[in-house]
C-alpha cells in the first residue's frame, strides 16, 4: 500500500506541477490577449484619425477647387474686360489723332510729332 500511496503522491505532485505550468501558460495567454486587444484598439483609433484626416483633406481640396474655379472665372472676366478696354482705348486714340490732324495739330496721342501727309 505504501507503494500505491507513493505512486499517487507522485501523480498528485506531477498533476500539481502540470497545473501550475498550465496556469502560467493561461496567465501568459491572457496577458498576450490583453496586449493584442490594446494594440488592436490603438490601431483602430489611429485608422479612425487617418480617415477623419482624409475626410478633412478631401473637404479642403473641394473648397480649394471651388476657389480655384472662381478665381479662374474672375481672371478670365478681367482679361475680357481688359481686352475690351484696350480696344476702346485704341478707338479713342484713333479718333483723337484724326481730330488733331484735322485741326492741323501735328502731335499724336503719345506726344510724338506726326508726319503730316
Amino acid at each position: 500500500m505504501d507503494e500505491r500511496k507513493e505512486q499517487l503522491l507522485r501523480e498528485i505532485a506531477e498533476s500539481e506541477s502540470e497545473l501550475a505550468d498550465l496556469e502560467k501558460a493561461c496567465k501568459s495567454a491572457d496577458e498576450e490577449e490583453s496586449r493584442l486587444r490594446e494594440e488592436l484598439e490603438s490601431d483602430r483609433n489611429e485608422r479612425k484619425k487617418r480617415e477623419e484626416g482624409m475626410e478633412t483633406l478631401q473637404a479642403d481640396h473641394s473648397k480649394m477647387r471651388e476657389q480655384l474655379d472662381e478665381l479662374t472665372w474672375r481672371q478670365m472676366s478681367v482679361e475680357n474686360e481688359t481686352a475690351k478696354m484696350s480696344e476702346r482705348l485704341d478707338v479713342v486714340k484713333q479718333r483723337l489723332e484724326s481730330a488733331r490732324l484735322a485741326i492741323g495739330n501735328p502731335v499724336d496721342v503719345e506726344g510724338k510729332l506726326s508726319e503730316v501727309k
